[in-house]
């Protein structure tokens, strides 16, 4: 049994709907962000980065390297650390402080924080007047505290938390104090300026005698107690209350000077009577909380989440008081948003307007996506930067970098969106991060990055300073090649439907091929794609994207160079291993859902699964040769035939009948069909994965299906 698609325009329909052109999202085309700069930074093990008032770059971090020198002037101009750790003694650390000028990159100021235990900076923020203002964890019974600090003295020397106010020049501290009790470790997890000078802080203690103020709107301590404090501009005491048993991921103050906190609860977190959301939903839930200034109660407190694990990573508020929360939803379904999100770990932005909940912005991919971070821009938009495990990460036209870097587990990404929640920006990045705060956005608009590369902690590797500039033509470029399919830029196949990315490869407005001669043509738009030479059958180009199959004749060889011409001009080529096989299946747009059929030939979603026992038919490619021996651009017609190698199919573990895998009738030669009927016993849900074997090739998972 073969199904088959009436005509070729049904099938590019099909391919374009599924995969071809999924991730280019309707959006209008965006320019390529261009390099400006890329210093490397070296003993430095960066965490967060910020931008002062005059528009340069604050990176805060932590060092183990006692020779590390910094320009002169600063407020500890040396290394402090000792010797941590019983079993395995390193260098102990100190929190660093550098400040790059914007336009070049260069170092102009910098300090270390710390005493001769562990420092280490947990959290970080930046006031309109030129103040920074650092949270962190410290071991240190010396670390450096102000004159006139409210707690001088470490009072649990295996973990307390500290608070520091440093100008941005880095020549003066406003204050640095101890926080915490006696008899628990104290985590500051959060910071914020208020209006007045002040730091609002929380995190978590465990401490049963944490500090708290006299109008505290709850003053039971112990295990897991979240913490809303307020340090004055002069280090003192302002106002101290307990929240409930929680997890505060960030906090930000409003305009009137009050305090918003979220994080993650799961059992006792306070909720007030007009919440959006009263009861938790389930696993842990997204809590929004206003505090207010002095301490005193709460003005508004609220989860938000589905019927899974719910987590929030940062809060920011705008000029109108409105405040968005970033973080990631493992529940197939979130307030604010219709879309069934699956449980993969999905990334959002949601937006509140005083009690209400206005949107929620879900960031879909086929892998764990997060969140991270939230900046209002100058512009009042949004900007998001968070990281993804996906290979299908949904970016826009134009994006600088479209794919996931070769061998990467995760890629970081950059998004711009409006104050509706529409995504205007969406672009991976060239990096290696592994926290959180890696990027800030100058009022030009221009991206500075730093990564923090991942390393053994006794040798801190260098970190690079970048600045992009999303205003600047790009020039024409073959950024990536990628399986049109599984999005992965492990290697090619004879045959294989790929997708290129890049910049200036063809015409700004996108072209559909059209048979010639009843061939898929190797000329479109005035784009040719050569493969060692040999000209591609193209099936969509555009300036930033082109769907080409790759040449059978690459089987000759173990490498071959890729080439773009386009307008008489050709483009630097790169090269790419040729392998065997190297399958993948056409996806659901950017989501980890395949482009499946039921056998009904309705599309198969979790609103409408396949029965077990029945026969489902889904497309791919890389799947190696054909028993019949096809001609580059051929469309596949009543002269099907089957896999060269054999192929073997799991759902959910266990095997189903395969009733055919080659040619697709109707469809470009290398595009594979198979028709699979599911086992009796197949598992019942809505996210069932399909994996699959070829020959002795390791059985690798690649979409998922709905099965009633």
């Amino acid at each position: 049994m073969v199904a088959r698609l009436d005509c070729y325009d049904d099938w590019v329909r099909f391919l374009t709907f599924v995969a071809l052109i999924a991730l280019a999202l309707p959006l209008g085309a965006q320019q390529d962000p261009v390099l400006q700069y890329n210093r490397s930074v070296g003993g430095v093990e960066f965490l967060f980065l910020a931008t002062d008032p005059a528009g340069d770059i604050l990176a805060v971090g932590r060092t183990n390297n006692s020779r590390l020198v910094l320009p002169a002037g600063g407020i500890q101009p040396r290394f402090a650390g000792g010797t941590c750790g019983t079993f395995s003694p390193y260098t102990c650390y100190d929190v660093v402080v550098l400040k790059f000028r914007a336009s070049d990159g260069e170092t102009i100021a910098g300090t270390f924080l710390g005493g001769t235990g562990d420092d280490l900076p947990t959290a970080v923020a930046m006031d309109a007047q030129g103040f920074l203002y650092i949270g962190g964890t410290t071991t240190s019974r010396n670390f450096p505290v102000s004159e006139g600090a409210f707690q001088n003295t470490n009072r649990f020397a295996t973990g307390t938390g500290f608070v520091a106010k440093v100008h941005t020049s880095l020549r003066g501290a406003a204050f640095s104090t101890y926080l915490g009790g006696s008899n628990g470790a104290t985590r500051v997890t959060g910071i914020a300026p208020d209006p007045g000078g002040n730091a609002y802080v929380t995190g978590v203690s465990d401490a049963r005698d944490y500090p708290v103020t006299t109008n505290a709107f709850n003053t039971t301590r112990g295990t897991g107690m979240a913490f809303v404090t307020r340090i004055t501009g002069g280090g003192g005491l302002g106002t101290s209350t307990m929240i409930g048993v929680g997890t505060p991921a960030a906090i930000v103050s409003d305009a009137s000077g009050h305090a918003v906190i979220t994080g993650t609860a799961s059992d006792v977190w306070p909720v007030t009577t007009n919440a959006f959301q009263l009861p938790r939903a389930g696993g842990a839930d997204v809590f929004v909380t206003r505090v207010t200034g002095t301490g005193g109660g709460l003005i508004y407190s609220t989860f938000v989440g589905g019927t899974s694990n719910d987590q929030a990573t940062d809060v920011v508020v705008d000029a109108a008081n409105n405040v968005y929360v970033s973080g990631v939803t493992y529940s197939s379904s979130f307030p604010g948003t219709s879309e069934a999100l699956g449980e993969v770990g999905t990334g959002f932005v949601l937006k509140f307007t005083d009690t209400a909940l206005a949107w929620t912005r879900p960031i879909r991919a086929n892998g764990v996506t997060t969140v991270s971070k939230l900046q209002v821009g100058a512009d009042g938009n949004l900007i998001a930067t968070g990281v993804t495990q996906s290979t299908h990460f949904p970016t826009t036209s134009g994006a600088y970098q479209r794919c996931v870097s070769p061998g990467a587990v995760t890629s970081p990404f950059y998004l711009r969106l409006g104050q509706d929640g529409a995504i205007r920006l969406s672009t991976l990045l060239h990096e290696n991060v592994t926290g959180e705060e890696w990027a800030t956005t100058l009022a030009s608009g221009e991206v500075v990055t730093l990564n923090r590369p991942t390393s053994p902690f006794e040798a801190v590797p260098p970190s690079n300073l970048r600045r992009y500039a999303f205003n600047l033509a790009p020039a024409a470029r073959l950024g990536c090649v990628v399986s049109a399919a599984s999005y992965r830029t492990a290697g090619i196949t004879p045959g294989m439907v790929v997708t290129l990315f890049g910049s200036g490869m063809g015409p700004a407005q996108g072209v559909i091929a059209s048979l010639v001669d009843g061939k898929v043509p190797t000329s479109v738009g005035g784009v040719r794609v050569l493969f060692n030479g040999t000209p591609a059958p193209l099936l969509f180009v555009r300036e930033d994207q082109i769907n080409a199959v790759v040449p059978f004749s690459v089987a000759a060889t173990s490498t071959a160079e890729v080439r773009v011409e386009y307008a008489g001009a050709s483009i630097a080529p790169v090269s790419l291993p040729v392998k065997a096989v190297e399958p993948g299946i056409f996806r659901l747009g950017s989501t980890e859902f395949g482009a499946i059929l039921n056998e009904d030939g309705s599309l198969n979603t979790p609103a409408n699964p396949a029965a077990r026992g029945s026969v489902i038919t889904f497309w791919g490619t890389g799947t190696g040769p054909y028993d019949a021996a096809y001609e580059d651009g051929m469309v596949v017609g009543a002269n099907y035939s089957g896999l060269r190698t054999l192929m073997r199919v799991l759902v959910g573990g266990v095997a189903g009948e395969l009733l055919y895998a080659g040619s697709s009738p109707d469809m470009v030669a290398g595009v594979t069909q198979v028709n699979l009927r599911l086992a009796s016993n197949t598992r019942v849900s809505s996210r069932v994965p399909i994996a699959i074997m070829l020959g002795d090739t390791t059985l690798s998972e690649v979409a998922y299906v709905s099965v009633k």
